[in-house]
């Protein structure tokens, strides 16, 4: 793909002496300085190279040969950036010739906000790596109809998704967690119905809340999210999500109603809190060789008769920080307040969010509005205490 005005749709939003440029083509957000930014809006305007440089030229008073260089390494660059672009594999397949073979290796029903949501695993693989985020929720019944019926197949070096009979999509099965990733945002869309396709975007964070303000942990795998999370919710806070949190376009987040995902390391910090973990079966993940226990959520506004009410699931909270935790046993704890520039890329790192317009305008106005913050931990009741004073008082 060229670098052209035709491929060229942006929005931008003004920080302090940077300008932040959403391309809607490559779906992706860049930092630029005031010279950097003059010149790519000239090439965003149709101009030819040599308007630009005498354009620069008068604009910074050196001479064109000065500002030959410099437009010509800035169009370099965007050059490279449209030319390695590739563009997302899309998981939808079309019917396939011969019929896939669907076989039912287990069938499990959840329900969730009074809708039954059905899973059909075609093997032992696909149940043990996706069905423990939701065993909790297990739900027996001889009803044929279910409000969302997906079915699961390994064959062949790839993964499938069938939704309802109707929608087909597929993965290289080194790509498990893409299907994960689609999962939850099926059962995401079936439980929120009322706001289906009004999603700001998803990220991979553990969020916690008390009362209506929020505190989101992204973190790469193994950052200690999911503990920080589980020790939230045994000091009072109610889990939201462990790692795929939700996000609406009014800028609320949601629950999503998956089991806290922990690996062995974490089990002696938090085994006084939930004995209940150490009785709970080890699971290996396909994709990663690392075995998980998966903690029930305890929300204490939840009914104690499990499962998450519509009304409770249906309702957002306010995120007031932005937490970026990681765990080091040889510091005590440090919370420390970075600006968001400086945080933006490692949260777009952990985020899926559309490639749309309106949805990058509204993202931009909503992070920048939130304060985000370091997190080095080691003491975890230390953790725990700034974390409610984040909650209680964020200023």
């Amino acid at each position: 793909m060229d670098f052209s005005r035709e491929h060229i749709e942006y929005r931008v939003k003004q920080i302090g002496d940077s300008s932040l440029v959403w391309l809607k083509t490559l779906n992706r957000y860049l930092q630029l300085e005031e010279p950097a930014f003059l010149v790519f809006q000239q090439f965003a305007d149709g101009l030819i190279m040599k308007e630009i440089v005498q354009n620069f030229a008068a604009e910074y008073a050196i001479p064109e040969a000065d500002a030959r260089r410099f437009v010509s390494e800035i169009k370099h660059r965007f050059e490279s950036l449209y030319r390695e672009f590739q563009v997302p594999d899309d998981p939808g397949v079309p019917p396939p010739a011969r019929a896939l073979p669907f076989l039912s290796y287990s069938e499990r029903n959840i329900k969730v906000s009074g809708k039954i949501i059905r899973f059909t695993f075609g093997d032992s693989v696909m149940e043990k790596y996706l069905f423990p985020h939701f065993a909790y929720l297990e739900f027996d019944t001889d009803q044929p109809v279910c409000d969302l019926h997906v079915e699961f197949l390994n064959h062949h070096g790839k993964v499938f998704m069938k939704v309802n009979q109707e929608q087909l999509y597929a993965w290289p099965a080194n790509q498990i967690y893409k299907l994960k990733g689609a999962l939850f945002m099926q059962i995401l869309n079936e439980i929120h119905d009322e706001i289906k396709g009004e999603w700001m975007g998803v990220i991979h964070a553990a969020s916690v809340s008390l009362g209506n303000r929020a505190v989101m942990f992204p973190a790469r795998s193994g950052g200690g999210k999911s503990t920080l999370a589980s020790l939230m919710m045994a000091h009072g806070c109610s889990l939201l999500s462990d790692d795929f949190t939700p996000i609406a376009l009014n800028g609320g987040i949601h629950s999503f109603p998956g089991s806290i995902s922990l690996k062995s390391g974490s089990l002696p910090v938090l085994e006084s809190y939930f004995p209940e973990l150490m009785e709970t079966r080890e699971s290996q993940s396909p994709s990663k060789e690392e075995a998980v226990r998966y903690l029930r959520p305890q929300q204490p506004e939840y009914p104690a008769n499990g499962g998450f009410s519509y009304a409770e699931l249906a309702s957002s909270v306010q995120v007031h920080a932005i937490v970026f935790v990681q765990y080091k046993s040889q510091k005590a704890c440090e919370l420390e307040r970075i600006s968001n520039l400086t945080a933006l890329n490692d949260f777009l790192t952990e985020s899926w969010l559309p490639d749309d317009a309106r949805v990058s305008e509204k993202f931009l106005d909503w992070f920048f509005e939130i304060p985000c913050y370091t997190l080095h931990y080691g003491d975890n009741l230390k953790a725990v205490e700034l974390i409610l004073s984040l909650l209680k008082d964020v200023t």
